[in-house]
């Protein structure tokens, strides 16, 4: 049994669950001194994908996505904000643009619902990348 945190009695420390040691694993203290239990290490993850404190360059990180879901490699043909999507590039079908919207859901730390998405969202690489900004402005 470890030593009780400052302020706790050794009745409080027997109802703590075990493994919520004083160096707060997986358990946090309040401000009030009440333990609660830390979110799981994926939304940490997906709140730092969205931080202003690391830059990310969504148009870069959007083609990255497009080239690895369409397979185009990263010596493929030049994507810029410019490059038409939609009816011009031949990979691109209905089940890669789930695994698009899948891959930016989970790199953005976004949710896209299915009637956010249209023709104009994959016209070209630039309006996709504008449709993500969008969504991490919300």
């Amino acid at each position: 049994m470890c030593r009780p945190a400052q302020g706790e009695d050794a009745a409080a420390q027997a109802t703590r669950p075990r493994g919520s040691g004083r160096r707060g694993l997986p358990y946090n203290r309040d401000g009030n001194g009440i333990e609660k239990l830390r979110p799981p290490a994926s939304r940490a993850l997906a709140a730092l994908n969205r931080t202003d404190a690391y830059p990310v360059n969504v148009e870069q990180q959007v083609i990255a996505i497009l080239r690895t879901a369409l397979d185009l490699g990263p010596a493929g043909s030049p994507l810029d904000a410019d490059t038409p999507l939609l009816g011009s590039v031949a990979e691109l079908d209905s089940m890669a643009v789930v695994s698009i919207l899948t891959a930016l859901e989970e790199r953005f730390g976004i949710v896209v619902d299915d009637d956010e998405v249209d023709s104009r969202t994959f016209a070209s690489v630039g309006s996709l990348t504008r449709f993500v900004q969008s969504k991490l402005e919300q």
